[in-house]
């Protein structure tokens, strides 16, 4: 169902501070919180749901976007129309 990660998103109270320190460590620029890498990227945004700093989002290549959705939304945990939520996280299909 799935054929590769493209990106991560990570919440931070200073998503700015977070990406230009990200930045530093990766060796990458950021541009307007976003870090660029070999097929993917690293975005920092604000906190929005309350757990505080970390991973609030994933993107996933999928191969069947339908299906995913589909099983998704019998099991109550579909968010949008691209977007379903697993253990806390939601995971964005690209």
């Amino acid at each position: 169902m799935t054929n590769g990660l493209a990106g991560v998103e990570i919440q931070h109270d200073d998503p700015d501070k977070a990406a230009a320190t990200w930045a530093r460590i990766l060796d990458r620029p950021a541009r307007d919180n976003v870090i660029r890498l070999d097929g993917a990227q690293i975005r920092f945004v604000p906190i929005v749901d309350g757990r505080g700093p970390g991973v609030s989002a994933y993107d996933v290549k999928v191969v069947d976007r339908e299906r995913v959705l589909a099983a998704a939304e019998k099991r109550g945990r579909k968010r949008g129309p691209a977007q379903v939520e697993v253990c806390g996280c939601r995971i964005n299909l690209v």
